[in-house]
């Protein structure tokens, strides 16, 4: 039978005493957790862990990296049609289901750095890809006369590529600095306001709008844009004024 990790309270030394540094409040937490994975993914991803570990398969990290990886191509590519919300909902359940490889990794003692590292892989080709199905959605479906903006259809294309290559760097700059922080300095940038959890879940409310009013499309990925930049931004002048 398979055990599951036992969390226990971290123990520091201060002025000769020593006293309990405040823990994760449920097992299934991670210190690094955005609030999107704390409130609403967590908590149904660990509960698919659980169904996981008391069943008679055994799923190993790497399986489940690569069905989570899976559901968010599918839910990619689904974007790119007039069914957003459909597409929208497989983006937010491959992010619960991200969550299940570590948990298992973790709840299991196979957590291994190879495993992180392929991970880490298939959610960049992931957001690529989600990304790709909103811009993919903008240009076919949203047309210039519906936002009361006169410009041909040229100019239209480029500025709506444009924007959604901005929210991909946004998004990859986000991943690499905090992959980076971690690997150089073995430090971790707190998860502000465009952790992966959030940016995907932003892209499922997309596609629930973008079903009813198109257009509400192009507001999210210029809002993924915004919002990715400004993580950024805070995360450059956090490292300018407090070097670690």
């Amino acid at each position: 039978m398979r055990r599951l990790d036992s969390f226990t309270s971290i123990m520091e030394r201060d002025t000769g005493m020593t006293k309990p540094v405040e823990r994760q409040k449920r097992p299934y937490e991670r210190l690094t957790d955005g609030i999107v994975s704390r409130h609403l993914n967590r908590r149904v991803s660990w509960r698919i862990t659980k169904v996981i570990l008391k069943s008679r398969f055994d799923v190993t990290p790497n399986q489940m990296s690569v069905v989570s990886f899976v559901t968010s191509i599918l839910g990619g590519i689904l974007l790119a049609t007039p069914f957003p919300v459909i597409g929208g909902s497989l983006v937010q359940l491959g992010s619960i289901l991200d969550g299940c490889d570590g948990e298992i990794a973790r709840a299991t003692g196979r957590a291994s750095k190879s495993g992180a590292v392929l991970d880490a892989i298939l959610d960049r080709i992931a957001d690529g890809l989600v990304i790709l199905g909103m811009t993919a959605f903008v240009l076919l479906y949203v047309p210039v006369l519906a936002l009361g903006v006169v410009m041909t259809p040229k100019v239209w294309s480029v500025g709506v590529v444009s924007l959604g290559f901005l929210a991909l760097v946004g998004s990859y700059g986000i991943s690499y600095s905090t992959a980076r922080a971690e690997a150089t300095l073995n430090k971790a940038y707190p998860r502000v306001i465009a952790g992966r959890d959030v940016r995907l879940f932003l892209v499922f409310i997309a596609g629930i709008c973008a079903q009813i009013l198109n257009w509400a499309m192009l507001f999210f990925l210029a809002a993924l844009m915004v919002l990715t930049f400004l993580e950024l931004g805070w995360r450059i002048f956090r490292t300018w004024r407090e070097p670690f």
